[in-house]
């Protein structure tokens, strides 16, 4: 017996079976294949095509006995697969539907089995928005709406739920108690009637799209109409009011975190004010992205619904400062999904204004208002706050009469406490931004980019900002007569040689690498940074190169460099989302993921095999070690011979896999010796990464190092050899191994545990260091400056390995 027989027979309340739709869908039902998985399309079925034919007023008749049908089907989702077909196809048809038959739809809603494969409520709740919209709430309904609000709570989809929970608002948002609802309700009590009914029509407008993904054009141009309403800087100034309590201190998925119908409506908000922003409210907003996507332990990102939505709005910024912050966000997201809305954003925006994304995030870096030197000074109440660039950083001093500090005069904080707060802020702004740039700016090399010569000193070299980071980095500009290296020297663009690189509108630029140099040619750009005391953004001049080896040439299309590690697996998935490499934690629910990365420059994907390592797992479950394996470079499904592998994308690939290892490697642990987690497992191995031979990397800092020690104060307690910086203490000798930092006393061989805080790093901080971002670097150094004068140590433990 078919499905409609035996509903036939058990009787639908008020529903009459012998009508004409009624046989319509006794017939559609009970075509052939009633149970087939997945359902064929409504044309296809017996009395289809029929029923998509009828009149309006029939298939919104169609519509309701249908919905009835499936709501009492307890029969299993297949049998219901076909009707819900029907129904959703009937309700995308926008079908004048009576009062009567939406508050029967509605309770279909409530009396049916499982929401996700049968009645779709989302059609539902828009069928009943649209006759709201034109017809408002009749008795029947609003009843219904009430009774729904109580009884569909969980049996549908939420985001249905929160908009049927509007429509029995009567017109009036409602604002849940928590931090942003507290703080909305507080800046619209004092208002104005007829303010406070401007806001109610705009923020009724913003909850229109709850469960939207982006603001449809129709939904922006009405919005454009309500703010200019309440009024342009009002709204501006206000939302960015609105959003200051979750920027400094988002909230946590806890008791202060945020509604959810507050979520959507912040969301709706945040849209449309965006078209109204100004810098300062573009600040905000990619602040409030960043935390949202900030991990919350044993949850995830704070709020992925309000990251995503906060992305989209910063596409609707004019002008370049959302393009600036979603820049800047790219490289500081690590989530798979944030990071697929903030490049589509991207995208959207960039073929709108006709260019690629890279030309557009090149011409959207605000330049904040520096001077050619890196320089800005700001009027604060009767002084003045003195920004500037220094390193990948900024420095923010402030100045009243002639006196000069680091922090705010007691006089300014008083009088005027918010233009200090504004400040600093934007010096927080501008050093995130500055780091984004640079981070964009390396990744030249695996985007393969160049660009005209004349466009390259618009953009790079004559931009107050990014200037400061492109003239301590070396470029290679591209003519008819060949390539010729370059840099910033001396007020004026000269090759290595000194002399001056012509201003002729020829050529391209693109970014210097060592692959592409002979051995000679970097060890004199390495002389010339050195002597010129430049601190490159990151590592160019002295980027460690990795050339194909015999072993590799051997194995013809996977290296086994960098196998047989031991690796934290927590922190190598964090590395691989800082790196753009896509991987997932693998536990005991998921035997094998394999982390890769796309080099769509190259057409190549590069995969990094990795497995659990030992039984230790986390109370989720999660491995806490993986051993490495092989790395490979695939285009489509075939490996491809690494002797075809160009030489900048096989050495930046090889690079990644070296600092993951490097970094990640329990051999890191300077606990692991004297008892950590787990001291038995895997300790031959962490002996030999802790002491054993040099990596590319610990290479480059050896040679670094060599450079560095003659301008040391404490050269002459020094020496360094193939893998050690030995230092000469009072006490005893130590040696400080060159790819670890782990620390081996003399005369007996003994392990001596320091766990490096920021403390001991100030030491460091004012030694020229020719680049930015190795922290073992920073923390040799900082040893070598503690172990030198022994006999100043003042820390107990420390104290008791050296005189035990």
């Amino acid at each position: 017996m078919g499905l409609f027989d035996a509903l036939f027979q058990r009787g639908i309340a008020g529903l009459d079976l012998s009508t004409p739709e009624g046989q319509l869908l006794h017939r559609y039902m009970k075509s052939p294949g009633s149970s087939d998985w997945p359902p064929p399309k409504v044309e296809t079925w017996d009395g289809g095509p029929e029923i998509l034919a009828q009149g309006p007023e029939t298939k919104a008749r169609l519509a309701v006995m249908a919905s009835k049908i499936l709501a009492g089907d307890q029969q299993g989702f297949r049998a219901g697969l076909p009707l819900k077909s029907l129904v959703g196809r009937l309700l995308r048809s926008k079908l004048p539907l009576t009062e009567e038959d939406l508050v029967s739809l509605l309770e279909d809603l409530g009396s049916q089995g499982s929401w996700e494969w049968q009645l779709p409520a989302g059609l539902v709740v828009s069928a009943i928005e649209r006759h709201v919209a034109a017809h408002g709430l009749g008795p029947q309904l609003t009843f219904a709406l009430r009774s729904a609000k109580v009884s569909h709570e969980g049996r549908i989809p939420s985001a249905a739920y929160r908009r049927l929970r509007r429509l029995t608002s009567s017109g009036q948002v409602s604002v849940a108690d928590d931090i942003w609802g507290r703080r909305v309700r507080a800046s619209l009590k004092g208002l104005s009637t007829e303010s406070r009914a401007a806001w109610g029509e705009l923020l009724d407008h913003a909850a229109a799209v709850t469960g939207k993904s982006r603001p449809s054009a129709k939904w922006q141009k009405q919005a454009s109409s309500l703010v200019a309403a309440v009024g342009g800087e009002v709204v501006r100034e206000t939302v960015s009011e609105w959003i200051l309590d979750l920027v400094p201190s988002p909230v946590e998925h806890d008791q202060a975190a945020l509604d959810d119908n507050n979520t959507e409506l912040l969301r709706g908000v945040l849209w449309a004010a965006a078209p109204v922003a100004d810098p300062r409210l573009a600040a905000r907003l990619g602040r409030l992205v960043e935390v949202s996507f900030q991990k919350v332990r044993f949850w995830g990102p704070r709020s992925t619904r309000l990251g995503n939505g906060g992305a989209i709005a910063l596409g609707l910024v004019p002008g370049n400062d959302g393009i600036a912050e979603l820049t800047r966000l790219e490289a500081k997201v690590r989530y798979d999904s944030a990071r697929r809305v903030i490049a589509s954003t991207l995208e959207r925006a960039a073929d709108a204004a006709g260019l690629s994304r890279a030309d557009l995030e090149e011409l959207a870096v605000p330049d904040y208002g520096f001077d050619a030197a890196g320089q800005r000074s700001l009027a604060v109440g009767a002084g003045f706050a003195e920004v500037g660039i220094k390193g990948n950083g900024v420095e923010l001093r402030w100045r009243v009469g002639d006196k000069l500090t680091k922090t705010p005069p007691k006089a300014l904080r008083e009088s005027v406490p918010e233009r200090v707060k504004e400040v600093r802020e934007l010096a927080k702004q501008i050093g995130a931004t500055l780091a984004g740039q640079a981070a964009r700016i390396e990744r030249h090399y695996l985007d393969d980019r160049s660009l005209p010569f004349a466009d390259w000193r618009l953009r790079y070299l004559e931009h107050p900002l990014v200037s400061t980071l492109t003239r301590r980095l070396l470029w290679v500009r591209e003519t008819e007569e060949g390539p010729r290296t370059f840099w910033w020297r001396d007020g004026a663009l000269q090759d290595l040689t000194g002399e001056p690189v012509p201003d002729a509108a020829d050529g391209r630029v693109r970014l210097w690498h060592p692959v592409d140099s002979s051995v000679e040619q970097v060890r004199h750009a390495r002389r010339l940074l050195t002597e010129a005391r430049i601190t490159q953004p990151f590592k160019q001049v002295h980027r460690e190169v990795y050339l194909l080896t015999d072993a590799e040439r051997e194995t013809s299309t996977y290296s086994n460099r960098f196998a047989a590690h031991v690796l934290r697996q927590h922190q190598f998935h964090a590395l691989c989302q800082q790196r753009g490499w896509k991987y997932a934690l693998q536990g005991e629910f998921d035997s094998h993921n394999t982390p890769y990365r796309v080099l769509p420059s190259f057409g190549l994907k590069v995969e990094f095999w990795v497995d659990p390592a030992g039984d230790e797992a986390t109370a989720m479950a999660i491995y806490s070690y993986l051993s490495s394996d092989r790395l490979c470079f695939r285009k489509g499904r075939h490996d491809v011979q690494l002797d075809e592998v160009p030489a900048l994308a096989f050495s930046e690939a090889l690079r990644d896999v070296d600092l993951f290892t490097s970094v990640t490697s329990v051999g890191n642990d300077p606990n692991w010796h004297d008892g950590g987690e787990n001291p038995q497992a895997f300790t031959p191995y962490w002996n030999t990464f802790a002491f054993g031979d040099l990596n590319a990397t610990a290479t480059t800092r050896r040679e670094v190092l060599g450079d560095l020690l003659p301008l040391l104060k404490i050269a002459d307690r020094c020496e360094i050899d193939e893998r050690w910086f030995r230092v000469r203490g009072h006490y005893r000798d130590y040696r400080i191994h060159l790819g670890s930092g782990h620390i081996m006393m003399e005369p007996n061989n003994q392990y001596l545990c320091i766990v490096p805080d920021r403390s001991s790093s100030r030491k460091t901080s004012k030694l020229y260091l020719p680049f930015e971002g190795d922290s073992v670097l920073s923390v040799i150094l900082s040893k070598a400056f503690l172990l030198a004068d022994d006999r100043a140590i003042k820390d107990s433990t420390i104290l008791s390995q050296i005189q035990g």
